[in-house]
C-alpha cells in the first residue's frame, strides 16, 4: 500500500489529476479541510453545477451514503461525496465498498477520512483502486520538511534559513504557516527562489506556542527559545503557577528516569534525558519551589521572576 503525502496529492489535484476514490489517514483538521476544499474547487472549476454531500461515521448514515454512491441518474452527475470520522466498517459496508471501489460511479469523487487504529484488511487489498493520502499532523522535527515540500509543489525553491525564520515568526501551526507561505509567493511573483529576506519582509511575528513547543525547547536546552516560548504563553493568558507546574513535571520526568529506563523510550525522550543527565536536580527543584512561592507572595511580575530561573537552569551543567 503506497501512501502519498498530503501536499503531493493536493498538487496532483490542482493540476487536474483527480482519482475516483481517496482513502485519507490521519486526523489533522486543517489538512482534512484542505483536502475537501482542493478537490471541490477543482471539480467546480470544470462543472459549476456539481454537487457535494458529506456524511459522518458517527451517524447512522450507511444507507444514505451508499444510495448516494450507487444511485446515478440517467446521464450521471458530477459530484463530491465525503465520508468523515470513519472508525470501522461492518460486513455490509465492506461488501458495498469493495463493489464501489472496483467500479466507481462516473463523475463521482469519493473521499473517506479514516480515524480507526488499524487499517482494515479489505482496504489494503484495494490498493490499485484507491489513492491513499497521509493527513497526519507533522511532528515538531518534521515541520521544516513539510514547509519545503509545500513550496516545492508550488514550483518554488526555499533555503533552510528562510524556513527556520518562517517557523520562528509564524510558529508550527500548519494553517498559519501555509497562509504566510501564500503571502510570500504573492510577494516574490515570478521569482522561483525564496530567501530569508523575503520572509523578513512579509511575515510578522504571529507565532502561537504550545506546551509541546515549550517542552521541546527545554529538552534541547535552547535558552532563547525557551524564554521566548514561556513569555509567549504568558502573553496568551497562562499564569505563573501553570508554567511552574510544567517546568516541575518536565524535570521530575528527567530526574525519575535513569539511562536503563530511557532506552525503553523513544529516541526523542532519550535526547531529553541525555541533555540533563549530569544536572543537579536538587538545585533545580529548589529554584522551582522558590519561583512558585515568590510568584504567589510578591508583587514582582512573573516574567521578571521566570527569566533568571530559566537562564540559571539552562546554562548550568
Amino acid at each position: 500500500m503506497l501512501t502519498e503525502s498530503a501536499f503531493k496529492v493536493f498538487a496532483q489535484i490542482e493540476n487536474g489529476k483527480i482519482s475516483p476514490s481517496y482513502f485519507c489517514i490521519g486526523e489533522d483538521y486543517f489538512l482534512q479541510e484542505k483536502m475537501i476544499d482542493t478537490v471541490w474547487k477543482k471539480i467546480r472549476s470544470k462543472y459549476p453545477d456539481a454537487e457535494k454531500s458529506i456524511f459522518y461515521g458517527e451517524e447512522d448514515c450507511t444507507q444514505a451514503l451508499y444510495s448516494e454512491l450507487f444511485n446515478v441518474g440517467m446521464f450521471g452527475s458530477n459530484r463530491l461525496v465525503v465520508y468523515k470520522n470513519v472508525t470501522d466498517f461492518d460486513k455490509v459496508a465492506k461488501k458495498l465498498l469493495i463493489r464501489y471501489f472496483s467500479n466507481p460511479s462516473p463523475g463521482t469523487v469519493f473521499v473517506i477520512f479514516y480515524k480507526g487504529k488499524k487499517l482494515p484488511d479489505f482496504v489494503s487489498s484495494m490498493g490499485k483502486h484507491l489513492k491513499f493520502v497521509d493527513l497526519s499532523p507533522p511532528r515538531h522535527e518534521q515541520v521544516s520538511e513539510v514547509v519545503k515540500e509545500y513550496f516545492k509543489t508550488k514550483g518554488y525553491n526555499v533555503d533552510n534559513e528562510a524556513v527556520e525564520l518562517l517557523k520562528l515568526r509564524a510558529g508550527e501551526d500548519l494553517s498559519i504557516l501555509l497562509s504566510e507561505v501564500e503571502k510570500i509567493l504573492i510577494y516574490v511573483g515570478d521569482r522561483k527562489s525564496i530567501r530569508a529576506e523575503d520572509v523578513e519582509e512579509i511575515v510578522g511575528f504571529t507565532k502561537k506556542y504550545s506546551i509541546q513547543n515549550f517542552r521541546h525547547y527545554l529538552s534541547q536546552r535552547e535558552k532563547n527559545k525557551v524564554i521566548e516560548c514561556a513569555l509567549s504563553l504568558m502573553d496568551a493568558g497562562e499564569k505563573m503557577p501553570f508554567i511552574t507546574s510544567v517546568l516541575t513535571n518536565f524535570f521530575i520526568d528527567m530526574w525519575a528516569s535513569d539511562e536503563k529506563d530511557g532506552k525503553k523510550r523513544n529516541k526523542y525522550y532519550r535526547t531529553e534525558h541525555a541533555s540533563y543527565r549530569n544536572s543537579d536536580f536538587r538545585a533545580i527543584f529548589k529554584r522551582l519551589v522558590e519561583l512558585d512561592l515568590k510568584s504567589k507572595t510578591t508583587g514582582v511580575p512573573g516574567r521578571d521572576l521566570l527569566i533568571p530561573v530559566l537562564t540559571e537552569i539552562l546554562l548550568s551543567e
